[in-house]
Protein backbone atom coordinates (compact mmCIF):
# COMPACT_ATOMS: atom_id res chain seq x y z
CA UNK A 1 0.00 0.00 0.00
CA UNK A 2 1.35 3.42 -1.00
CA UNK A 3 1.96 5.96 1.76
CA UNK A 4 -0.70 8.65 2.11
CA UNK A 5 0.09 12.09 0.72
CA UNK A 6 0.21 14.73 3.40
CA UNK A 7 -0.44 18.41 2.93
CA UNK A 8 2.30 20.60 4.31
CA UNK A 9 1.36 23.50 6.62
CA UNK A 10 2.14 26.14 3.99
CA UNK A 11 0.13 24.40 1.24
CA UNK A 12 3.11 23.53 -0.98
CA UNK A 13 3.44 19.79 -0.40
CA UNK A 14 2.68 17.01 -2.88
CA UNK A 15 -1.02 16.87 -2.01
CA UNK A 16 -1.40 20.61 -2.51
CA UNK A 17 0.35 20.39 -5.89
CA UNK A 18 -1.99 17.58 -7.00
CA UNK A 19 -5.04 19.56 -5.85
CA UNK A 20 -3.83 22.69 -7.64
CA UNK A 21 -3.15 20.71 -10.80
CA UNK A 22 -6.66 19.23 -10.76
CA UNK A 23 -8.13 22.69 -10.20
CA UNK A 24 -6.19 24.12 -13.14
CA UNK A 25 -7.34 21.26 -15.40
CA UNK A 26 -10.96 21.88 -14.41
CA UNK A 27 -10.65 25.62 -15.18
CA UNK A 28 -9.11 24.88 -18.58
CA UNK A 29 -11.82 22.35 -19.43
CA UNK A 30 -14.51 24.97 -18.87
CA UNK A 31 -13.05 27.71 -21.05
CA UNK A 32 -14.54 28.70 -24.37
CA UNK A 33 -12.39 27.85 -27.38
CA UNK A 34 -11.63 30.77 -29.71
CA UNK A 35 -13.48 30.32 -32.99
CA UNK A 36 -12.71 31.94 -36.33
CA UNK A 37 -15.11 32.37 -39.26
CA UNK A 38 -12.75 30.59 -41.67
CA UNK A 39 -9.62 28.48 -41.56
CA UNK A 40 -7.77 31.28 -43.35
CA UNK A 41 -8.72 33.73 -40.58
CA UNK A 42 -7.35 31.32 -37.96
CA UNK A 43 -4.15 30.80 -39.94
CA UNK A 44 -3.64 34.55 -40.38
CA UNK A 45 -4.04 35.09 -36.62
CA UNK A 46 -1.40 32.45 -35.93
CA UNK A 47 0.98 33.92 -38.51
CA UNK A 48 0.56 37.43 -37.07
CA UNK A 49 1.49 36.10 -33.62
CA UNK A 50 4.55 34.28 -34.96
CA UNK A 51 5.69 37.34 -36.91
CA UNK A 52 5.42 39.47 -33.76
CA UNK A 53 7.49 36.94 -31.84
CA UNK A 54 10.17 36.93 -34.55
CA UNK A 55 10.26 40.71 -34.46
CA UNK A 56 10.98 40.63 -30.72
CA UNK A 57 14.19 38.62 -31.10
CA UNK A 58 16.96 40.99 -30.05
CA UNK A 59 19.97 38.67 -29.77
CA UNK A 60 22.13 37.71 -32.74
CA UNK A 61 20.42 34.81 -34.50
CA UNK A 62 21.52 32.54 -37.32
CA UNK A 63 19.01 30.46 -39.28
CA UNK A 64 20.41 27.35 -40.95
CA UNK A 65 18.83 26.10 -44.15
CA UNK A 66 19.53 23.01 -46.26
CA UNK A 67 19.40 23.88 -49.97
CA UNK A 68 17.73 20.52 -50.74
CA UNK A 69 15.16 20.86 -47.95
CA UNK A 70 11.43 20.69 -48.55
CA UNK A 71 11.15 23.81 -46.38
CA UNK A 72 11.46 27.18 -48.06
CA UNK A 73 14.43 29.49 -47.69
CA UNK A 74 13.51 32.37 -45.33
CA UNK A 75 15.53 34.85 -47.42
CA UNK A 76 13.65 33.94 -50.60
CA UNK A 77 10.10 33.52 -49.23
CA UNK A 78 9.90 36.88 -47.42
CA UNK A 79 10.07 35.69 -43.80
CA UNK A 80 13.27 37.65 -43.15
CA UNK A 81 11.28 40.90 -43.19
CA UNK A 82 9.81 39.96 -39.80
CA UNK A 83 13.22 39.62 -38.14
CA UNK A 84 15.50 42.45 -37.12
CA UNK A 85 18.92 43.27 -38.53
CA UNK A 86 20.57 40.80 -36.17
CA UNK A 87 19.40 37.68 -38.06
CA UNK A 88 21.30 35.94 -40.84
CA UNK A 89 20.70 32.82 -42.93
CA UNK A 90 23.34 30.21 -43.70
CA UNK A 91 22.48 27.91 -46.60
CA UNK A 92 24.10 24.48 -46.75
CA UNK A 93 24.59 22.91 -50.19
CA UNK A 94 23.92 19.17 -50.55
CA UNK A 95 21.80 19.17 -47.39
CA UNK A 96 18.12 18.57 -46.81
CA UNK A 97 15.92 19.45 -43.87
CA UNK A 98 18.19 17.51 -41.50
CA UNK A 99 21.27 19.44 -42.51
CA UNK A 100 22.99 18.61 -39.23
CA UNK A 101 23.04 14.99 -40.45
CA UNK A 102 23.73 15.70 -44.12
CA UNK A 103 26.58 18.19 -43.51
CA UNK A 104 27.54 17.48 -39.92
CA UNK A 105 31.14 18.77 -39.98
CA UNK A 106 30.21 21.99 -41.79
CA UNK A 107 27.18 22.47 -39.53
CA UNK A 108 29.28 22.16 -36.36
CA UNK A 109 31.98 24.45 -37.77
CA UNK A 110 29.39 27.09 -38.76
CA UNK A 111 27.70 26.86 -35.39
CA UNK A 112 31.00 27.18 -33.49
CA UNK A 113 31.99 30.22 -35.59
CA UNK A 114 28.67 31.85 -34.81
CA UNK A 115 28.77 31.12 -31.09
Amino acid sequence: MAPALKCSPNGTGPLARVRNSIGEKRKAAGRQVKRYPTFKDALNRKQDTVHQLWGNISCPTQLHYGADSWASNPEKDGRMQYFGDNVSVKEFADAGHWLHHDQFELFVETLRDFL
